[in-house]
C-alpha cells in the first residue's frame, strides 16, 4: 500500500509530478465535492476495478504555462497523504484503504476503494435499530478508532458522514477522511488549534486553559468525545448540547463550551448503549473512556448477555439538517465549474478518458479504442452531481438521500 507517482515517495518527500493517473485510470461520475476538490469514480484501464478518487486542487494561481501552488493547501494534502497512508497500511477492514496517489499540475489524485453510503445516510432511512445492532455498529467504529489511536493518530473529524459502509456486501463500516487527522505530539504535549465540525466537539477543543484543570490543547479523547456524540444522537435524536435560540456554528460551540443548556441524559430504553455513552460524554478528558476502554464495555462486549427486543426509534433527519446549517463554508458552484473545466482539459490534454455522467463506470471496448481515445476524450455531463448522492473525501458511491454533505475544506 503506497502513494506513489512512477514509483513510490513519501508524503513528506512530496509526489513527483507525472502523468501516469491519466494512462492507468479513466474518471467517471462526480460523487462528492468541497472547498478545494471533489471526489470522483475511477476504474482501472487494464483490470476495469472501480475505486473512488479524491481530487485536491492545490494551485494559487496559473503564471502563463507555470503553475503557482498555495503551499498551506498543498501542505495539508501531503499531511493527509501521510495520516490516511499510515492508518491503513495494515489493511484493518474497518479502515478506507488508500491505493495510490498521483499528482500533476497543481492537482493530486488520491485513489482509494469505493464505498456503498455513509453511517448517516443508512440511520436515515431505518425506522428502529435494535440495540443490538447499534453494539455492531459501535463496535467496528471503536476498533478503526482505537487502530487509529494505537498509531499515535488523533483523527479529528468523527462523525456519522466519515464511516463508510464498503467492503465484501457493504457490510463493513470504515472510517474515512484524515484530512484533520494529525500524530499526538511526544513528551505530554497535546495539540491546539480548533479543527473538526461543531456539534461532534469536545469541551476541551474550545476551553482555554484558563479554569480547566489540565494543559491547555487536547489529545485523543477528542475522538471519543465525538464516538459518545453520535450514540447520543441515535438514541435522542439531537445533539447532546443544543443552543438556546439559532442553532449557529458559534452559539452550538458556546453551549459545548459553557456547558448551556447543561449535558442530560433523559430515561431511555436502551441502557446498556446508554451506559457506554455516560463513559464517552464525560467533560474531563482524564475521565472519559479510552478506545480500548469503550471496547470492553458489556455493551460492546455483550458480557451482560443479550440485549433483548429493545428497539431504537431512530429520527436523524432535523439533526442532519441542523448539521448542514451549520457548516462553515459552502461549496462555491462556479469554483465547482471552473475547477471541472479545468480537470476536462488536463485529462484530453494527457490522453486520459473521461466518462459522461450517464455511462457505466468500467469503459466498453470501443471506449478504449484508439478513435475513442483520439478524437471523444471529453464527454459533456448530462446533469450536474445528483442530489440524491454523498461522498466523502474518501467517496460514496450511490445512495436515496436529499441533500449533498460536502466535505470540509483542507486546512
Amino acid at each position: 500500500m503506497g502513494c506513489c507517482a512512477s514509483a513510490q515517495h513519501t508524503a513528506q518527500h512530496g509526489i513527483l509530478e507525472s502523468e501516469v493517473f491519466f494512462q492507468k485510470y479513466a474518471l467517471g461520475k462526480k460523487i462528492g465535492e468541497g472547498a478545494f476538490g471533489q471526489v470522483r469514480l475511477t476504474t482501472d484501464l487494464q483490470t476495469k476495478q472501480s475505486f473512488a478518487v479524491k481530487i485536491a486542487d492545490v494551485r494559487a494561481r496559473q503564471d502563463g504555462g507555470k503553475v503557482v501552488v498555495n503551499p498551506k493547501r498543498k501542505a495539508a494534502i501531503e499531511r493527509e497523504i501521510e495520516m490516511w497512508q499510515l492508518a491503513s497500511s495494515s489493511g484493518l477492514p474497518e479502515i478506507t484503504q488508500l491505493i495510490e496517489c498521483f499528482y500533476s499540475l497543481g492537482f493530486y489524485y488520491l485513489v482509494c476503494e469505493a464505498c456503498e453510503k455513509n453511517l448517516m445516510q443508512h440511520l436515515l432511512h431505518v425506522k428502529t435499530i435494535s440495540e443490538d445492532e447499534l453494539g455492531e455498529v459501535a463496535a467496528q467504529m471503536l476498533r478503526s478508532i482505537a487502530h487509529v489511536h494505537f498509531l499515535g493518530m488523533v483523527h479529528r473529524d468523527v462523525k456519522p458522514e466519515n464511516f463508510l459502509y464498503g467492503g465484501p456486501n457493504g457490510s463493513t463500516l470504515k472510517l474515512c477522511d484524515f484530512g484533520l487527522a494529525l500524530r499526538q505530539p511526544k513528551k505530554g504535549k497535546k495539540l491546539t488549534g480548533i479543527g473538526g465540525t461543531a456539534p461532534y466537539m469536545a469541551p476541551e477543543i474550545l476551553i482555554s486553559s484558563s479554569g480547566w484543570p489540565s494543559n491547555e490543547g487536547y489529545d485523543k479523547e477528542i475522538d471519543m468525545w465525538a464516538m459518545g456524540v453520535i450514540l447520543y444522537l441515535v438514541l435522542y435524536g439531537q445533539f447532546p448540547y443544543m443552543p438556546k435560540g439559532e442553532a449557529t456554528a458559534d452559539s452550538m460551540k458556546t453551549a459545548i463550551r459553557s456547558n448551556s443548556p447543561p449535558l442530560a441524559f433523559p430515561p431511555i430504553q436502551a441502557l446498556a448503549a446508554l451506559g457506554l455513552v455516560k463513559k464517552l460524554l464525560v467533560r474531563l478528558p482524564a475521565d472519559r473512556a479510552t478506545a480500548e476502554e469503550a471496547r470492553l464495555d458489556p455493551f460492546i462486549s455483550k458480557a451482560s448477555g443479550a440485549f433483548g427486543p429493545t428497539e431504537v426509534t431512530v429520527a436523524l433527519s432535523q439533526a442532519k439538517e441542523m448539521a448542514e446549517r451549520l457548516k462553515e463554508f459552502q461549496v462555491s458552484a462556479s469554483s465547482q465549474r471552473d475547477l471541472e473545466a479545468k480537470l476536462k482539459a488536463m485529462t484530453a490534454a494527457r490522453g486520459g478518458i473521461w466518462f459522461s455522467e450517464s455511462e457505466a463506470v468500467s469503459p466498453t471496448q470501443s471506449q478504449c479504442s484508439a478513435t475513442y481515445r483520439a478524437e471523444a476524450r471529453i464527454k459533456k455531463d448530462k446533469k450536474p452531481v445528483s442530489r440524491d448522492k454523498f461522498g466523502t473525501h474518501s467517496g460514496v458511491v450511490s445512495e436515496e438521500t436529499k441533500d449533498v454533505y460536502p466535505e470540509a475544506p483542507l486546512q
